[in-house]
């Protein structure tokens, strides 16, 4: 069936289609379809286009879900709103050249956010764990370079990297409920801050991963501790300030040392 203006010019036509129906509506001027809806077996679909017959607006649904799309210049999609292959919820949108700035979906944990700066690789992302949220921040070769997220244990992670990803500095939640900061250079680990059941814990390392410097409380909390070691981890040198101040130093074979100790 078609409609027809005073002038002869199409307006809108009707068909029956072998498994459903074709509408279309053109604007006075044009007979080009300005808005369309089909609808067969096993989709519905519908076109909205410009003044100068531009698509702009596509929709639809079929047998897996229903989506969105609108349409910038050269047809480049800038915003889809629709289901993903497991019928969950994404959205996409794109800047005026079709590139994808923003992505929100669902994954396994929850909701996922990806948003992404012009070169196309750099950027943030947020979304779920399993006992929480997380964020990371990916500098423009893609690289992660700062996070934050929810551990196993429902405490907190924080991490910042170099610009090539290697782990430049970590803080987390220790073994018991005390805060920790671990500073490495490429894999080596160099210092370690953190608590123990007695009070803080310093730690320096040499490039070989072993502990040189120690610093901290005496077992029972209640005074200092510092040790310097040898490559070997043998105590050279131990400052300790109870029951007197004092400084050990040790000879390499740990047999013979000398103790400087505050005057009575």
């Amino acid at each position: 069936m078609e409609v027809s203006r005073g002038n002869g010019e199409l307006a809108a036509y009707l068909e029956a289609t072998a498994d459903g129906s074709d509408l279309a509506m053109s604007r006075a001027g044009s007979e080009q379809a300005a808005a369309r809806f089909r609808v067969n077996k096993d989709r519905s679909d519908a076109l909205l286009a410009r003044a100068e017959d531009q698509a702009v607006l596509l929709f639809g649904v079929t047998p897996k879900g229903a989506a969105l799309s609108i349409l910038g210049e050269k047809d480049r999609e800038v915003v889809y709103l629709g289901g993903d292959e497991s019928r969950a919820g994404m959205l996409r949108l794109a800047d005026a050249k079709g590139s994808t700035m923003v992505e929100a979906g669902v994954g396994d944990h929850g909701g996922e956010v990806m948003a992404r700066n012009t070169s196309g690789q750099g950027g943030l992302m947020m979304g779920n764990v399993e006992k929480g949220g997380f964020v990371e921040a990916r500098n423009t070769d893609g690289k992660a370079v700062g996070s934050m997220t929810v551990r196993d244990n429902a405490g907190g992670q924080c991490s910042v990297s170099t610009a090539s990803g290697q782990m430049a500095v970590l803080l987390d939640q220790g073994k018991e409920e005390s805060g920790t900061v671990q500073i490495y250079s490429g894999s080596n680990r160099l210092a370690g801050l953190g608590g123990s059941a007695t009070g803080g814990v310093l730690n320096l390392f040499n490039l070989k991963g072993r502990a040189v410097v120690r610093a901290g409380t005496a077992v029972d909390g209640a005074a200092g501790l510092v040790t310097v070691q040898n490559a070997d981890n043998q105590p050279v040198v131990v400052l300790s300030s109870e029951p007197r101040p004092e400084v050990s130093v040790f000879t390499p074979d740990q047999k013979k040392k000398r103790v400087i100790s505050a005057p009575e």
